[in-house]
């Protein structure tokens, strides 16, 4: 029992670093927020480029707390048709940022 442990282990360790590095390097501004609490679990470092603030000051906070009003907005919005949707769905929109439009 204790080598499955071990092995277990090891494969969700392997797993998670995977998964950091895909999230940490995909293209696209990531954040992951906790559809109960609404709080932000993630934030890549696209999404700080782009919103201007770290991944350390968004996690644990609600969008309004930590981004500009636009931004917050956004997230918002994103949120609720996230959870609405039964597919994926597509929206573009234009906002301004720390980087410009």
């Amino acid at each position: 029992a204790k080598e499955l442990a071990e092995s277990y282990s090891e494969e969700m360790s392997n797993l998670s670093r995977f998964l950091d590095s895909v999230i940490g390097n995909i293209p696209a501004s990531l954040i992951v927020r906790n559809p109960q609490s609404g709080e932000i679990l993630l934030a890549n470092p696209q999404a700080e480029r782009l919103f201007g603030c770290s991944a350390q000051a968004m996690v644990g906070q609600h969008p309004q707390a930590c981004l500009a009003a636009g931004i917050a907005r956004y997230v918002e919005e994103q949120t609720e048709q996230g959870i609405r949707a039964k597919t994926g769905y597509l929206r573009e929109q234009a906002l301004e940022t720390p980087l410009g439009l």
